[in-house]
C-alpha cells in the first residue's frame, strides 16, 4: 500500500515533529492537538484509498452526523428534536472543519448529550418513584429506527415512561413492580450516567471518527490507541477468555463476533449485537450489573484464569428475554482453530450398504503466517490439515466429502485459495479489484487434486469472506454442490489495518501509538466474474434457516457496497453438477421434509421467529407481554436446530444434519446414476 504523498499533510507532519506526549486518559473536555492531526489524517486515507473512492462530501458528512447520533442515542431517547435541527446545520461545515484541524463539531454535540443525560437522569428518578400501570395497552417500538426524537418536554417523559416499563418487564417480566427490579433498573441509569460524565477524550474521538470512517462502508472503521493496543494483544497472544470478540456501544457493551474455539463458540448460544447486561463471577456469585460499563471493564471481568466460570446475562439481538448463560474460560487461540473431521453413516445405498460421508467442520481459515514466511516444514494451516483428513478419509473408503463451512466466518485469503486446489486441478479461484480499478487473478498453482469423489459445501450466513471465495469457486467450477441458508454472509471485502504513525513515518524513531484505521481496500470477484459482497453465495440446494427469519447479512447492514461484476475468467468446469440433477435434489429434499415431523417443526418455529421480527412493537402490558413470548420458542441456534450438538468426535448430528446428509446420499447416487465422475465431461 502506498505511503500518503498529499501535500496537505506537509502541515501535520511538521506538527507531529515537536513530538507531543501521548496523552493519557483525559476526559473528553475539549479536541486535543493530537486529536486534530489524526482526524486530518483518517480523513486523507479514506478519501485517497477507501475502494470506493467516495469523495467527503455533504453526503459523507449528513451520513457521519447521523452514525454518530446513533451512537450515542440509540433509541432516541436524550436528544430532542430541536437539538438535531442544530446538529444538522452543523453538517454542511464538516469537510471543511475537519480540514482545517477543527473537531469541535464532535465536542458541541457531545457536551449537548451529557446535558441530556443529566437533565434526563431526573425524570428516571421522578418517574420510578411511581408506580407503573402494566394493564395499560400500550407498546414500544422493537425497531429503534421507528423512533422519532421527542418535540418536547410532555413528549419525552412520556416516551421515558415506556423505556422504563420495557425495562422492567424484560429484567422480571411476572414482577415487574418488584423492589429489587426496580432498584437494578435506578442502578443501571446512574451508573450510565456516571460514564458518560467520565467518557474520555479518546473514547470520544474513536466514536466519532468511526463514524465517519463507517459512513463509507459498514466495515471501515477507526481504532483508538486503547483499543488499538487490545487488538494488538488479541493478535499475537494465546489469552484466558470465552472466545467473544465485543464492541463497545453508548450505553451497553455488545458482542461483535464470535471466535472459534472458545467455549462460546462450542455452546453455540451467543451471537453477534447480543447486548451483555450483567456478570457474574463461578457458579454462584451474584450477578452484577454491567449496562454502561465500558469495553475495557467488561473484558477484564470476563477474562480470568484457565478453567473457571464466568455467567453472562445476555439480552438477546433478535428480542426475547434476559438469559443466563455460564461459560468456561479457555486459552483462546485466535490464530488456530483447527478443522475436526468424523465419518457419518447416511443412507442406504442401492446395494444396502450405508453412505459413508466424510464431514470436515472447518471454524476459519487459519495459517501460521511466521512458518509460511520462515518456511517451516510442519508450519499449522487449514488446508494442511484438511490435506491430511482427506488422506484418512480415502484409506476408511469414504464415498464422499461434506465441508462444514456454517460457522467460518474468513481468514487467510491465501488458505481459500490453497483448499480450493484440493479439490480442483489448477486454474484461477478469485479475482481482486482494488480502488483504481485493477483486478488480479489469483490462481491455484499446484497440479492434481487431493480428492477426486463427490463433494457436498455446507454454509450459512455465517459463512463470509473466505468461506465464499471456497462456495464460489466450488459453484463456478460445477466441481460439488453448495448446500444451507437461502444465502451466505456477503462480506465480499478486504480490509487492511494501517498503523497510523507508520503512515506518518517511514521508519518511526519513536514509537507513538496513534491509533489504527481498518480500512477497506479490495473486493472479491467469483471466477464468473461475480463478486461475492452483497449476495453472497447462493446454495444450489436451500434448507430452513434462522437467517433468514430474522433477516442477518451484509445487506442489512448500513452503506455496503453494492454487487457488481468484472469480465469472467477462463477455467474448466467439471460434471458434478447441472440444472437438472439440482433440480432433483431440491425436489427430493423438499419431498422427505414434508414427511419428517421433525423438519416441520423446525420451519415452523423459523416462521414463528420470522413474525416476531416483522411485528413493529412489543406490548408492554404485562398479559400481553408474556404471552408474546410464551407463544414464541426459545431462539434456535444460527441454522440448527436446538436440538443439534456438535463434537470433534462424533461429528454434528439433529433433524438438520439428517437431512443434509440424506441430500448428500441422493447427491451421490444421481452421480452412480449418470457415472459422473472427475474425468467427466461438462454437457456443452
Amino acid at each position: 500500500m502506498a505511503r500518503l504523498t498529499n501535500l496537505r499533510l506537509l502541515s501535520l507532519l511538521l506538527a507531529w515533529s515537536l513530538a507531543l506526549p501521548l496523552a493519557g486518559a483525559e476526559l473528553a473536555s475539549e479536541p486535543r492537538p493530537r486529536d486534530r492531526q489524526v482526524a486530518v489524517l483518517v480523513t486523507t486515507l479514506l478519501e485517497s484509498q477507501h475502494l470506493s473512492n467516495h469523495p467527503l462530501d455533504e453526503e459523507i458528512a449528513k451520513r457521519t452526523l447521523d452514525q454518530f447520533l446513533k451512537r450515542l442515542d440509540p433509541q432516541k431517547l436524550y436528544f430532542n428534536q430541536s437539538d438535531v435541527d442544530q446538529f444538522l446545520k452543523l453538517a454542511g461545515q464538516l469537510k471543511d472543519r475537519l480540514s482545517n484541524h477543527d473537531l469541535t463539531i464532535a465536542y458541541t454535540i457531545f457536551h449537548r448529550f451529557q446535558q441530556r443525560v443529566l437533565e434526563h437522569s431526573k425524570t428516571i428518578d421522578k418517574l420510578l418513584s411511581d408506580k407503573f400501570n402494566f394493564n395499560l395497552d400500550e407498546t414500544i417500538n422493537q425497531d429503534s429506527s421507528l423512533n422519532q426524537f421527542a418535540k418536547n418536554s410532555q413528549e419525552a417523559e412520556d416516551r421515558w415512561r415506556r423505556q422504563l416499563k420495557y425495562d422492567l418487564l424484560t429484567l422480571n417480566a411476572t414482577a415487574p413492580q418488584a423492589e429489587a427490579t426496580r432498584k437494578q433498573v435506578t442502578k443501571r441509569y446512574r451508573q450510565f450516567t456516571q460514564r458518560i460524565g467520565d467518557t474520555t477524550a479518546d473514547d470520544l474521538l474513536e466514536m466519532f471518527l468511526s463514524s465517519l470512517a463507517s459512513s463509507f462502508d459498514p466495515h471501515t472503521s477507526y481504532l483508538s490507541p486503547p483499543s488499538y493496543e487490545s487488538f494488538q494483544i488479541r493478535m499475537r497472544l494465546n489469552y484466558q477468555g470465552i472466545g467473544a470478540e465485543l464492541e463497545q456501544h453508548i450505553g451497553y457493551v455488545a458482542i461483535r463476533k464470535i471466535i472459534p474455539g472458545g467455549d462460546a463458540h462450542k455452546q453455540g448460544k451467543l451471537k453477534a449485537k447480543d447486548r451483555i447486561v450483567s456478570i457474574g463471577q463461578g457458579t454462584d456469585e451474584e450477578m452484577a450489573d454491567v449496562t454502561g460499563n465500558t469495553l475495557r471493564e467488561i473484558v477484564q471481568l470476563i477474562r480470568g484464569p484457565e478453567g473457571t466460570i464466568v455467567r453472562l446475562g445476555i439480552l438477546p439481538a433478535d428480542g426475547g428475554e434476559l438469559t443466563i448463560h455460564q461459560l468456561t474460560r479457555h486459552k483462546v487461540k485466535l490464530q488456530n482453530s483447527e478443522a475436526s473431521s468424523a465419518i457419518k453413516e447416511g443412507p442406504a445405498k442401492p446395494d444396502g450398504t450405508p453412505t459413508r460421508i466424510g464431514v470436515i467442520s472447518l471454524p476459519s481459515f487459519y495459517v501460521d503466517l511466521d512458518g509460511l514466511r520462515n518456511n517451516r516444514p510442519n508450519y499449522k494451516s487449514s488446508s494442511r490439515d484438511v490435506r491430511t483428513i482427506l488422506e484418512i478419509f480415502k484409506k476408511e473408503k469414504v464415498d464422499m466429502v461434506l465441508i462444514d463451512l456454517r460457522k467460518n466466518g474468513g481468514g487467510s485469503l491465501l488458505e481459500s485459495i490453497n483448499l480450493t486446489g484440493l479439490f480442483i486441478d489448477q486454474g484461477p479461484v478469485v479475482q481482486v479489484k482494488d480502488n483504481h480499478n485493477r483486478t488480479q487473478l489469483l490462481l491455484d498453482t499446484e497440479a492434481g487434486v487431493a480428492w477426486s469423489g463427490p463433494l457436498v459445501v455446507l454454509t450459512s450466513h455465517m459463512s463470509a469472506s473466505a468461506s465464499e471465495i471456497f462456495a464460489g469457486a466450488i459453484q463456478d467450477y460445477r466441481r460439488g454442490i453448495i448446500v444451507g441458508d437461502p444465502a451466505t454472509h456477503g462480506k465480499g471485502t478486504v480490509q487492511q489495518i494501517m498503523d497510523l504513525n507508520r503512515q506518518l513515518f517511514r521508519r518511526p524513531t519513536k514509537r507513538v501509538n496513534l491509533g489504527a484505521l481498518k480500512l477497506t481496500i479490495q473486493k472479491f470477484y467469483r471466477p464468473n466474474g461475480e463478486t461475492t459482497q452483497l449476495r453472497g453465495v447462493l446454495p444450489d440446494v436451500a434448507l430452513p434457516s434462522i437467517a433468514e427469519a430474522t433477516g442477518h447479512g451484509e445487506s442489512k447492514l448500513e452503506f455496503s457496497l453494492p454487487f457488481d461484476t468484472v469480465t469472467a475468467t477462463s477455467f474448466t468446469p467439471y460434471a458434478f453438477t447441472n440444472p437438472k440433477l439440482i433440480g432433483k435434489l431440491t425436489e427430493q429434499s423438499a419431498d422427505r421434509q414434508k414427511d419428517s415431523a421433525e423438519m416441520q417443526a423446525l420451519t415452523k418455529t423459523y416462521n414463528r421467529v420470522r413474525l416476531s421480527q416483522q411485528s413493529k412493537t412489543i406490548p408492554l402490558n404485562q398479559q400481553k407481554y408474556l404471552a408474546a413470548f410464551a407463544d414464541q420458542p426459545p431462539t434456535p441456534p444460527t441454522t440448527t436446530p436446538s436440538a443439534e450438538k456438535e463434537g470433534a468426535k462424533s461429528g454434528p448430528t439433529g433433524p438438520y444434519l439428517t437431512e443434509v446428509l440424506a441430500i448428500a446420499r441422493d447427491y451421490f447416487q444421481l452421480l452412480n446414476e449418470a457415472k459422473i465422475t472427475i474425468d467427466s465431461k461438462p454437457a456443452k
